[in-house]
This record gives structure tokens, sequence and C-alpha cells, in this order.
């Protein structure tokens, strides 16, 4: 096997820990990211149509308030590596410096151009200076590519077709290398237009072939992981020798979950010294009737070891642990049950396209941009998981606990119901569709970008709330704002659409204080039970649960019908709808129990008695009533 990668990603190669959990590493990326489809002036079957949609789901391209992608816009070349540096997942500059004398510290490119330098991605001109506010032309474009992605090809001798292209010229050797790795065409057959603008969308198209390129690139064996007793490992046929640094991965206890795993490598010798990709397609089980959640899960423990690459999770009850993965998480459709993840590293992007209503754990994982785009599904992060930035494209319940640190979360369009519980740094709503956000938060900051239109039901105080012109909220009854501020000339009654009625659960307004000021968690009938903001009422408590029971319900009554179709129409044998129903009667018991024991914490931890939680065990029989018959 040949001992060659084409493309290397670049990363910094160390960050202070802190980078990670405090208010100064806010990320460089913080346009309204959206699916291709939802942009309005991207048309349907467009070159660039692929790329944004995918760029956009990772956070790394966004579009504009009013539902614009605006492909035919010229990109400058700070925004140009903006866009690079997210799609390589650099990590914030180590060096407060700067090399360009018109990059300085505070401005808004700064971090994205000074990890961009020092990763090799740009230098920059003769004269000391980046040009940030220049429009970036498609010479300049091939060589930052080539530099910040590490693209390699033998063009020795070797020409374009491309008569603009001299081969002296200073990017002909970067357009030669796109050429031979089938990342540019060219604008016509004999024409690569150095000197025009690059625009949105064709720096889309680019980022997209670089990556597919890079993929293709790589060998990739596809078979079963036999991991051997003399401290190597036959992949597809071929045995290698496991190196200390990857003896956590290729380690027996995971044998089970590398079966029919997907993965690429660099190998020198006939020692595997990376993996650069790794798929894992082999499910676990549902945990078992009184089992704990998670227990029956196929578990990858990486016991301190590095995926150089990219790590997606493509089956069912999966654990993940004790590994940093150099490059992109990804959770695919194909993931419908039950995901738990602790101590993980992602230094890349965190894409949640899989799960369902209880089922993505992260715990005490370090996390940078996490992409939310599975409808409906609930994720949870535990311990002392930090989230740079929380990008939700669709209706999601977000769950964090105390110890959790998520500081920005921006809700997209496509996201109109999204329930919040526990403690935000910062929420951004640049959704211009009608939407909710609910549950019981503890947000510091809430920003309503222009043309929000958003119903508030948090059932908690907000410490702050700006608003932009245009936008508008209406308050639920248990929701206080602490200092709500308005643009110039604007006042409370133009934006709140329900102000008469909620007036008093604002304290103070543009600086001025409320006087008639009342905490609705005091109030008779409202949120609290006795307490100041922050304490919940035992019927807010059930009440957030509420959606959760539902859901499993519906899932419930759903999994049955199924059952039985495929049973009626002689889809399946007796024996095995038999077998099938009596799994499912234990799963949703077990869901059922955990989601019931976690309220009955979450009383217990607001001073509430499990008494209260009565209510909901009727939920119980109807949820799983449908499956009683297979017990029998």
């Amino acid at each position: 096997m040949k001992n060659k990668k084409n493309f290397q990603k670049k990363l910094a190669t160390t960050v202070a820990s802190a980078f990670f959990i405090t208010a100064a590493a806010t990320p460089f990326f913080s346009e309204n990211a959206q699916a291709a489809s939802k942009f309005k002036d991207i048309p349907s079957g467009a070159f660039y149509e692929k790329a944004v949609q995918h760029l956009s789901e990772k956070g790394v391209i966004g579009g504009y308030n009013d539902g614009t992608f605006k492909p035919n816009k010229a990109v400058t070349r700070a925004e140009a590596a903006k866009m690079l540096a997210y799609d390589l997942g650099l990590e914030a500059p180590t060096e407060t410096s700067t090399n360009f004398k018109d990059v300085k510290k505070g401005d808004w490119y700064y971090e994205p151009v000074m990890a961009l330098s020092q990763a090799g991605g740009i230098s920059g001109y003769e004269n000391g200076t980046f040009g940030p506010n220049k429009t970036i032309t498609r010479a300049e474009m091939a060589s930052m590519l080539v530099k910040a992605y590490g693209i390699q090809a033998n063009i020795e001798g070797e020409q374009t077709p491309f008569t603009d292209v001299p081969p002296t010229s200073w990017f002909a050797g970067a357009v030669q290398t796109l050429y031979k790795n089938n990342i540019t065409s060219g604008k016509s057959q004999t024409k690569f237009a150095p000197n025009d603008p690059v625009t949105r969308g064709e720096i889309a198209a680019f980022i997209q072939k670089v990556n597919e390129a890079k993929n293709n690139s790589d060998e990739t064996k596809k078979s079963t992981i036999e991991i051997n007793e003399d401290n190597t490992v036959t992949i597809a046929g071929t045995t290698y020798k496991i190196p200390a640094s990857l003896s956590g991965i290729f380690n027996k206890e995971n044998a089970k979950i590398l079966a029919n795993a997907e993965i690429k490598l660099e190998e020198n010798n006939g020692t595997i010294t990376k993996i650069t990709y790794l798929q894992l397609n082999t499910s676990g089980q549902p945990a078992a009737n009184g089992q704990q959640e998670f227990s029956n899960n196929l578990v990858l423990d990486g016991k301190g070891n590095t995926i150089a690459g990219t790590l997606k999770v493509n089956a069912n009850y999966i654990t993940i642990k004790n590994v940093t993965i150099e490059g992109d998480l990804e959770i695919t459709p194909n993931l419908a049950n039950d995901f738990y993840s602790e101590n993980i590293t992602v230094k890349g992007q965190t894409i949640v396209s899989g799960g369902d209503s209880n089922t993505v754990v992260f715990k005490n994982a370090k996390l940078g941009i996490v992409a939310v785009n599975k409808k409906g599904v609930r994720i949870e992060t535990k311990g002392k998981t930090s989230i740079n930035q929380l990008n939700i494209h669709t209706n999601a319940h977000i769950a964090a606990d105390e110890q959790s640190t998520i500081q920005k979360t921006i809700i997209q369009n496509g996201s109109n119901d999204v329930q919040l519980d526990g403690p935000f740094e910062m929420v951004e709503v640049q959704n211009n569709q009608a939407a909710t956000i609910k549950g019981n938060a503890f947000i510091k900051e809430l920003q309503l970008k222009q043309n929000a239109n958003l119903a508030l039901q948090i059932k908690n105080k907000i410490a702050q709330l700006k608003v932009e012109k245009g936008a508008k909220f209406s308050l639920g009854f248990d929701t206080a704002i602490g200092h709500l501020q308005l643009p110039y000339g604007i006042q409370a009654t133009d934006v709140i659409t329900n102000f008469n009625d909620r007036k008093n659960n604002i304290e103070k307004t543009n600086n001025e204080t409320n006087p008639e000021y009342k905490d609705p968690s005091l109030t008779p009938g409202g949120g609290g039970g006795g307490g100041a903001v922050g304490k919940p009422s035992a019927d807010s408590i059930l009440n957030s649960y509420k959606d959760d029971f539902e859901q499993l319900k519906n899932k419930a009554e759903t999994d049955f019908n199924n059952l039985l179709t495929d049973f009626v129409y002689n889809k399946i044998e007796f024996s095995e709808a038999l077998n099938q129903g009596k799994e499912k009667y234990k799963y949703y018991e077990s869901s059922f129990n955990n989601i019931y024991n976690e309220l009955v914490n979450d009383l217990k931890s607001n001073g509430y008695s499990e008494d209260h939680a009565k209510v909901v065990k009727d939920t119980f029989d109807s949820l799983v009533g449908p499956y009683s018959k297979f017990l029998e």
C-alpha cells in the first residue's frame, strides 16, 4: 500500500483548555446558516446547489435575514478566510500578534485570518498586508485552497488546457494542482479566468469539491476489522501493526463495534500511522427491561486515542468514549435510537442528523460548532460539556445541565418550535418565520434579529433581551425579562404583541426601571412555588416533560401499527412479530422509566416530592398497552 495522502488538514496544534469554556472563545462564524432548499434564490439544479446545502448545514456558510443566499455576490478575502477556517475546523489563534498590517485584534475577521495564517493557509502580500476587504480572485482562491488544505499533485512537466494560465505565472502551480485533482475545470475548456472575482456560489462549489476529492483520495477499507493477539489488525485481508497511539481504538473491547466499519488510514511500512476516516455501521441493542438506558449500546472506547479525520455514526445504539476527533463527528439519519458519548473532543463540526426525542447525549464533551438538523431530536448535555456554537436548523429540544456551557445558540429558519432547558449564555434568533421558544432555560442574553417573529414561552427570567428593529415577540405568563433593550425610537408596544397583558413581567427597559414589575414566579397561578425566579413550580416542571411523554407515546403507537401491518400482510411470521413485540415492550417500558426518573429527579432538585409525578403514571398504560398482549 502506498504511504501517501494528497490532503492534510492543517490544524493548530495546541489550544488552552479555557478556549472551550470561556466567553472569549467565540466562534468565527455567526451568519444565518440554513438549508439550501430554504434559500429562495438558489435555482434547482444550479452547479452550487448541493454544495450550499451541505456547507450551510455544517455552519460553514450562511444566508441573509431576507431568506436569500446571494450566490452571485463577490466574496472578499476576509470572507473566504472565514469560510475555509470553519470548514477546516481550525482552532482559535494561539498568538496575539499579527503578521498583517491591516488585520488587527478586534476586527471581525481577526480570528479566522490568524488561524488560517498560523496553519499555513495564507501568506498575504509582499507589502505586509492581507487585503481583507479586497474581492478575492480565482487565482488567489486557487492558491488559498492548495495551501489551506495541503493539496498535492504530481504536476511536473504538465500543463492545464487554460490559455490564460501562463506556466510561469505565480498561480500556475495552484491551478494545475486543482485541475489534476478534478477540483476545477475552468470557466470554459480553455479559460480559467484567474482575475475574475469569486462569487458565493463558486466558493461553496470549490470547498465542496475539495472535500469530495479529499474523501476520494484516501484508500477506503470496507470489511470486518479483525483485531489479533499479536498487536496487529487485519483489515480487508491486509494485516497491519498497531502503534501505541492507536492501541486504544484497535482493541478487542472494540471488536464488535468495528465489525463492518468503513475505514481510511495512513500507514508506513506496514504500521498504521493515522485513522483519517471511520464510519460505524454495526448497531447495538435496546436496553433490556429494567436495565439502564444505553446499557446495551455497542461501545467505541478510544482510551484517549485520536481519530485524525471524520467519525461517522451510521448505526443505532452507539456509545463513543474517550476519543479526540480532529475532523467532524457526524450522526447520520440511520441512527434513530440512543447515542451516548462521554469524554470526547471534536475539533471539527458535530453534525446531528439522526436521533429522536430522547437519544443524543454528550457528557463531559468539548465541542466546537454543533449543527442540529434532525427534526424532533432531543440533545442533552451533561457534566462539564462545552459547546462553542449551537446552530439549530429545525424543531428540537436542547437540555443542558447546570455544569454545561453553551456559549452561543442560533435559532435559524426551519426551527419553529424549540425547547431549551438549562443554562444558555447567549441565544440569537435569526429565524424570520413564526417561531416558539419554550422550556425552563436560564438565558443570560437573548437577541432577536431583524424580522424575528417569536412566541417566548420560557418559564424563567431572561437577564437581557436585545431587540433589533423589525422584530416582534409575545411574552408567556411565566416569562420575565430583566433588561429589555430596544432600538432608538422604538417603544415596547411596537415589538411586544401582548404588551398590555405582560408589561409587569419586564423589570427594566432601556435602563428605566419599571415600578410595576412583578416577579412571575411569585404571582399566584404563575411559575412560582414561593421562591426566587429560577425555581419553577411543580406544575411547570411536569409540563416541561409533557412533550417527551407525548412523543414517546406517538412513537410507540406508530411502531405497533407498523408491526401489526407487517404481520397482517405476511411480511413477517407470527414468531418474529411476537419477538419484536416483546423487545418493543421492553424498550418503551425502559424509555418511559428513564423519562419518569428524570422528572422525579428534577422535582426533587427543586424541593418537591415524587407524589407530584404520580399523575403521569397513567401515561405508561396507554404507552405500552398495545404491546402488553405480546407478554401474555
